[in-house]
């Protein structure tokens, strides 16, 4: 899962962290695709918050595309805005899990 500031599809030292291991984990699977996923928390409206999140999954994207991997290792980019939380969004740290990309890996 990576993580993202309020209103920001930027990716973060500590994102860019948890990236390295999933690309070193593609690079050792060569067969292996993606599905990338952004969610974001509640602020702002549903509209904007799926366009944002839609642009957190591009920004993993690109980072990956980046490094080597390419276009056809991504299966699924998509954003689903504030529509699955998996925490509480009227606590500070519920809607800072709410600001992610969830990443799978398919075999």
């Amino acid at each position: 899962k990576i993580n993202f500031n309020t209103a920001s599809a930027e990716i973060s030292s500590t994102s860019s962290r948890e990236l390295e291991k999933i690309y070193n984990l593609l690079i050792q699977a060569e067969n292996t695709k993606l599905t990338i996923v952004g969610h974001t928390d509640n602020t702002g409206t549903s509209t904007g918050n799926v366009a944002l999140s839609k642009n957190r999954a591009q920004a993993v994207v690109e980072y990956l595309k980046n490094k080597g991997i390419p276009s056809t290792r991504f299966q699924l980019i998509d954003g689903k805005g504030q529509s699955e939380p998996v925490a509480d969004n009227s606590t500070a740290a519920g809607k800072s899990q709410n600001r992610r990309v969830v990443i799978t890996l398919l075999k």
